[in-house]
């Protein structure tokens, strides 16, 4: 077994509903918006088949977890590609998840200053987000899956208002004819926004620090499950609405922008203005989650001890990349569409996923046979003495 200072930090439970909340927070916000213009009404088959690759990196976490339920990511990258390979892998990670958390600060950043029209200062707005990661940094997992218990709930009955705002104008043969410009636009979704998709992949963090319980295997795939399905009904929401003028949107737009041309929001003034900012709460768990995740690759990567040191650190980078480097919405995105970048997020979001399954897999088999070959050693020592006492006699 080996120690980690957060083993069994969190329940069953609410590893689930980090699954809830993260799988849909930043596919119902900006991303819709840009797959949009590059997949027009037909982006929301880019987002069915990327939700069921979130859900296949879920199960085999899951599956991970079952077999080495006691193993961090850490102790598991090191038994797979050794020390040096391990802290390599880690600082491919690293490199996605610093720009994870820039994509995640410009979005919160669009979502304050276009949408609630509010001029916050880079320097107050940033220090504060420094400050709330360095907490977070220095704590377990187990108050991230606190978090996540405590506001699901609101977040939950703020979809099911949102829901309501557009049921009633929801008009689903706009998506149709299905694939009506082939496979090409979906493939370049596909293609270009891996590191928006891969959010489930952050859970890796999770392994070796899961209170188990039977109810694990229904926990999980329900909440995340439910999860996609909100994703992807109100993504495909903006997809029957802008699906054939596409040119209408822009970077500050989004599924609460949308929300204004329904006839609910004109009777009710902007009011989903009001959800959207509770809803806002699942990418502060995600910008959480992430920020802690880096923090524990610095660690294991110079091989630190304690918390704090290495939470500063993360915390004085992301506050130096936001302030100074990614002030602005557009060259962000776009060097997150380069190839490199896109073909680091395919590493992060499935083959490291994989590689850590494969190596439970193989420690599975070995822990198997150790426990075979001790089971069978007494009866082939008994087997061995009666053989002795024969030769005797």
């Amino acid at each position: 077994m080996e120690y980690n200072e957060n083993m069994k930090s969190i329940t069953s439970r609410q590893f689930a509903i980090a699954a809830f909340l993260v799988i849909m927070a930043q596919k119902i916000f900006l991303l819709p918006t840009m797959m949009v213009k590059t997949g027009g009404a037909s982006g929301y088959i880019s987002v069915i088949f990327v939700l069921a690759l979130e859900l296949a990196v879920l199960l085999l976490i899951m599956f991970t977890i079952k077999m080495q339920p006691n193993r961090s990511l850490y102790n598991l990258l090191d038994k797979g590609a050794g020390k040096v390979g391990g802290r390599i892998i880690a600082a491919l990670m690293l490199f996605c998840l610093s720009l994870k958390l820039m994509l995640l600060v410009s979005e919160i950043r669009v979502f304050f200053n276009i949408n609630l029209q509010e001029g916050l200062s880079e320097w107050v707005a940033q220090i504060s987000a420094g400050v709330f990661l360095f907490a977070v940094g220095t704590k377990t997992l187990r108050g991230i899956g606190r978090l996540a218990e405590i506001t699901a709930p609101f977040i939950l009955g703020v979809m099911v208002l949102m829901f309501l705002l557009v049921v009633g104008n929801v008009q689903f043969d706009r998506l149709l004819p299905v694939l009506s410009g082939g496979f090409a636009p979906i493939l370049k979704n596909m293609s270009l926004y891996p590191l928006w998709f891969g959010d489930i992949p952050y859970m890796l963090i999770f392994l070796g620090q899961i209170k188990k319980d039977k109810r694990f295997f229904l926990y999980a795939p329900v909440g995340a499950g439910l999860g996609a399905v909100i994703a992807l009904f109100f993504s495909s929401v903006l997809f029957m609405a802008f699906g054939g003028i596409p040119h209408l949107l822009d970077y500050g737009n989004n599924i609460s922008t949308m929300l204004f041309y329904s006839a609910t929001s004109y009777m009710m003034g902007r009011f989903d203005l009001i959800l959207f900012s509770v809803w806002i709460f699942t990418l502060f768990i995600q910008f959480a989650l992430v920020f802690y995740f880096l923090t524990r690759n610095l660690k294991y990567i110079f091989g630190a001890n304690g918390n704090r040191l290495v939470s500063l650190a993360g915390a004085i980078v992301v506050f130096t990349m936001a302030t100074f480097i990614f002030t602005e919405e557009y060259p962000l995105y776009y060097f997150c569409t380069q190839p490199i970048v896109r073909f680091a997020a395919l590493f992060n979001n499935y083959l490291v996923p994989l590689f850590v399954f494969l190596i439970a897999v193989v420690l599975k088999i070995r822990q198997n046979k150790r426990v075979s070959g001790e089971l069978l050693q007494p009866i082939f020592s008994a087997k061995i003495k009666q053989r002795s006492r024969n030769s005797e006699a």
